[in-house]
């Protein structure tokens, strides 16, 4: 390995910490943000297979879930913040609409059951 080569591994991983990094420090602006964190998900909620399109949900971030192919409450509590966010047309309003609906969903489910 010559000493170019060297130099460019050596920028190349910096590079690659640097947007590591920044990464990061935007996941973590944007649990602060959301007031939560991006990668926790309760495990026995994921078998909840009430259809989606029997939530209350707005036509923007039903079709944006339907678009997505996510079809129960189950496979949409299995994906992060962070993956719903990347879905097209699907922002924090969104999510904050579907965390409202879906916590009201979850209480509802609570008092029929007791």
């Amino acid at each position: 390995m010559t000493e170019g080569d060297r130099y460019r591994l050596q920028t190349l991983q910096w590079s690659l910490y640097r947007l590591v990094e920044a990464a990061r420090d935007t996941m973590r602006a944007l649990e602060a943000e959301l007031g939560t964190n991006a990668y926790h998900t309760p495990t026995d909620e994921l078998f909840d297979l009430t259809p989606v399109r029997d939530l209350p949900l707005t036509v923007r971030t039903d079709n944006c879930l339907h678009n997505e192919g996510l079809k129960t409450v189950g496979e949409v509590l299995a994906r992060s913040d962070i993956e719903l966010l990347r879905m097209p047309n699907f922002g924090k309003k969104s999510l904050r609409e579907l965390k409202e609906v879906l916590a009201a969903h979850r209480r509802k489910q609570r008092e029929t059951a007791a």
